[in-house]
């Protein structure tokens, strides 16, 4: 099951994204969901996989909106830095993963990893954020 790590990494960060940060949240957004299509191709039920991703947590998008006006210049900052991680992580899935060979997603675990060196959202963006979607974040 190639998915498992991958979706909590994306998901965790999806909320770190939405030129307004709206547009930048949209296309975060749309690669994310191009990511887990992609390796959901790759598992033994697709649709299991799809289901598992839980990408409706994506679609409280007007709390991480109002989250992201908190401070939109940092979040903006932030945003662009992980749209250009996810972006490079499904062009490295699209040209590195075969379904056979699960090693083949470690080729792109370097583009993920960069996703460290972007800067951070605003401590009150970031706290927003959190109230969007508790179990995401783990916050009881």
């Amino acid at each position: 099951m190639v998915r498992s790590a991958v979706f909590v990494v994306l998901l965790s960060t999806a909320w770190a994204c939405g030129d307004s940060s709206s547009g930048l949240l949209d296309d975060y957004v749309d690669t994310v969901e191009e990511i887990v299509e992609t390796l959901c191709e790759c598992d033994e039920n697709p649709d299991a996989c799809r289901d598992s991703a839980d990408l409706d947590v994506l679609d409280n998008n007007d709390c991480v909106e109002a989250a992201l006006e908190l401070d939109e210049d940092g979040a903006i900052e932030a945003l662009e830095c992980n749209l250009e991680v996810v972006e490079e992580y499904d062009d490295c899935l699209d040209d590195n993963l075969t379904c056979d060979d699960v090693s083949s997603l470690e080729r792109c675990d370097s583009v993920l990893d960069r996703g460290d060196s972007c800067p951070d959202f605003p401590d009150r963006v970031n706290d927003a954020l959190e109230e969007c979607d508790s179990d995401l974040f783990g916050v009881d």
